[in-house]
């Protein structure tokens, strides 16, 4: 029988346990990262210009990026103190938030460009720090936070082989190419989809674009095909077998005919001898490529979760409320993991070195939040929120009205408001000789009546039915709501 009596000795790892053996497999030389696309036109800096042409040339491909990356750069960013609220956590919040949010640095923009990430699977920027004071202290704090787009970057390691990025410029000064190097620790690195140590992280775009490769092809032929069958293939032939047309006018003929094109001024002049029909394209007997591009855009569309874009529209013109909510339920928890991969770079890289350079001896760091990205339905918090309090499942105090408001989109009450707040709902006290003399009376009392104590039973029992229907309906409304009102 194994013996849990603990020794007096300090347990040892055993050899090699603390260390890594194996490695993630990413091959990587001397900062180019191979062997992790097998599509040659989607390698490097070629996959960076298609997934490029892809954004800006195709509608569905523009919806998709835009249904993801605005409710990340319109929701509500924040700067969260430390769950130990001593005097320092709350004062370097304050710090980080300033820095981030309220000083040099533009957030909505930074958003919208770390954003790109998701179309090329990375984002980087560079720290700029400079000397600042807060609350009459020196501090180091955020200058510039420097977009370095992705076509620049030419290897995920500095000129000597060290952590960091080797990027390509222009000297300003010559106009010449130049190459420079910026160690990690003054970067900010989004990736998409990480594997590995792979850096460069995995597009968006990637499993949308077989579909948009066959899509783009067809819409091409398509077009091509609706000017063939408008126009019609001209048939130039002689009315007479005798006829002396001459070879020149022949040629002046057929050249005409090369170059017709849809024109409502458009005719011919032909010489004596020559007619000109036009050919049946037979059109009703292809096959309508229609269809297939709707088919297309929704694969493409299913490819980010973003199916409910293309509900009452061609082929799913039939689409039901019902089925809408459950996809866009799907794609909310989708950028929900978006958003906290995103958070999770800032929290890393950003935070934690700005933090690291002001202060000493920190362990538990603030946190940047990322609020509001999915619509709540307040009718739906309200109700949750109501037979939760009922049901003594939260309390009703300032901190959680603070966190309804900001769930349904109102102000939040102000330091004024929370002290009058507590104060209406403060408990009344009672004096302890009252209630003994309470309690006396009530041990002393006699019994009035069996009727009196029956009465007494049936009003508990009332109680504890109403009590369970409550817990009940709260039980309920938690489980519906688990996702908005227990939301991290």
């Amino acid at each position: 029988m194994p013996d849990s009596t603990p020794t007096p000795n300090q347990p040892s790892l055993p050899a090699k346990a603390g260390s890594e053996i194996g490695e993630s497999g990413t091959l990587i030389y001397k900062g180019f990262i191979t062997s992790e696309e097998y599509n040659y036109d989607l390698t490097g800096i070629r996959g960076l210009q298609a997934y490029d042409i892809m954004r800006r040339s195709d509608p569905t491909i523009h919806a998709v990026l835009s249904v993801v990356k605005n409710p990340i750069i319109g929701a509500d960013h924040d700067i969260e103190a430390a769950d130990d609220e001593s005097d320092i956590n709350e004062e370097i919040a304050r710090f980080v938030k300033r820095e981030l949010l309220h000083r040099n640095i533009t957030w909505p923009d930074f958003v919208r460009e770390g954003a790109t990430s998701f179309e090329f699977g990375h984002a980087v920027f560079e720290i700029v720090f400079e000397l600042t004071t807060f609350e009459g202290k020196p501090r180091i704090g955020l200058k510039k936070l420097a977009f370095r787009k992705q076509r620049t970057i030419e290897a995920w390691a500095t000129l000597d082989s060290k952590p960091g990025i080797t990027q390509n410029i222009v000297n300003v000064g010559t106009g010449k190419p130049a190459r420079v190097s910026i160690p990690r620790m003054k970067l900010i690195i989004i990736t998409n989809e990480r594997e590995g140590d792979n850096l460069a992280g995995i597009s968006m775009l990637r499993s949308a674009y077989k579909p948009w490769k066959i899509k783009d092809a067809l819409e091409l032929m398509n077009a091509i095909a609706l000017e063939r069958m408008s126009v019609g293939i001209p048939i130039l032939r002689k009315t007479n077998t005798n006829s002396t047309v001459s070879e020149p006018e022949l040629d002046r003929a057929r050249n005409s005919l090369r170059q017709m094109r849809a024109n409502e001024e458009a005719y011919l002049e032909l010489p004596e001898g020559v007619d000109v029909e036009m050919l049946d394209m037979q059109a009703q007997s292809t096959k309508e490529v229609l269809p297939t591009i709707e088919h297309l855009n929704t694969q493409i569309a299913l490819s980010a979760l973003a199916q409910f874009l293309m509900l009452g529209s061609g082929q799913s013109a039939g689409g039901s409320r019902a089925v809408s909510q459950d996809h866009t339920s799907l794609f909310n928890k989708s950028l929900e993991g978006i958003a906290k991969n995103f958070q999770k770079a800032i929290q890393d890289d950003l935070i934690k070195t700005l933090v690291d350079l002001n202060y000493s001896n920190v362990t538990d760091y603030p946190r940047y939040v990322i609020n509001g990205i999915a619509d709540d339905d307040v009718n739906i918090i309200s109700t949750a929120v109501s037979a939760l309090i009922n049901a003594g499942a939260i309390t009703a105090n300032a901190e959680t009205e603070n966190r309804l408001r900001k769930l349904v989109g109102l102000p939040e009450l102000s330091e004024k408001e929370i002290a009058e707040y507590e104060e209406r709902h403060k408990q009344p006290d009672t004096t302890p000789t009252e209630e003994k003399k309470d309690d006396t009376k009530q041990k002393d009392a006699p019994q009035d009546s069996k009727k009196e104590s029956d009465d007494l039973d049936k009003e508990d029992a009332e109680e504890k039915q109403t009590n369970a229907s409550i817990i009940a309906d709260a039980k309920s409304a938690k489980k519906k709501l688990i996702d908005i009102i227990l939301r991290d």
